[in-house]
């Protein structure tokens, strides 16, 4: 096996909200599907790529999703199996609101990411005149998931001080990020770089460690 091939990183993926593997539904009933209890199919970063410069177009119940975290087993949605099991490759952002410009999106990048890579693709329920996006940008070395939603949101934080309102769901581990689907309007930018690094010194860490010690005094003098 190449050295490529040991380093492909892979992610846990399926179709539509209803897909799930877990053995029991969040109402309590036992989960009927032949895949209940099986780990999840995967999807390579290169096979995103791919996605995103030709993109299906399908109804949301058969759209495809992604987690960014390589834990893929059956109950791979669950927000506490991320947080405790998961590693995550990815920062991913949904702007669906205050209609940017692929333009501005990219501005707004560079100022957080510099040159690494990332991809940039419009949501199926994307118009002409109310456009919305999702980002995607690999990282250099994988945050575990207990980690994760402090880094997401100061991820958010710095979007947001350029002038990008992110949907904050996506820092939550096992929330579902759709890929590529061809609607009214689709636009896409695949930039290629190095994957992100974030050291302790990076704007997104600086922010993250801020708010952990300023909620740990919160919580010193409650």
């Amino acid at each position: 096996m190449g050295e490529a091939a040991k380093t492909t990183r892979t992610f846990p993926t399926g179709w539509g909200q209803s897909d799930t593997h877990a053995l029991t539904l969040s109402d309590g009933r036992q989960n009927p599907s032949a895949s209940a209890g099986l780990p999840y199919e995967t999807i390579t970063g290169g096979q995103i790529v791919a996605m995103v410069k030709d993109p299906p177009s399908v109804e949301k119940d058969q759209a495809q999703w992604f987690l960014p975290s390589d834990y893929h087993d059956a109950d791979a949605r669950s927000h506490e199996a991320q947080r405790t099991h998961g590693a995550f490759s990815w920062l991913v952002a949904d702007i669906d609101k205050g209609n940017p410009s692929l333009e501005a999106v990219r501005a707004a990048l560079d100022a957080v990411a510099g040159d690494a890579s990332r991809l940039i693709y419009s949501s199926r329920s994307a118009k002409p005149d109310n456009q919305k996006w999702r980002v995607l940008i690999p990282l250099n070395a994988p945050i575990n998931g207990e980690d994760y939603p402090e880094i997401a949101n100061a991820f958010f934080d710095q979007l947001e001080a350029d002038g990008l309102i992110c949907d904050r769901t996506l820092s939550r581990p096992g929330q579902l990020i759709y890929l590529p689907n061809r609607g009214e309007h689709y636009q896409c930018e695949v930039h290629k770089g190095e994957r992100l690094k974030m050291g302790p010194d990076h704007p997104i860490m600086r922010r993250a460690e801020d708010e952990r010690q300023r909620r740990a005094a919160v919580e010193r003098e409650a």
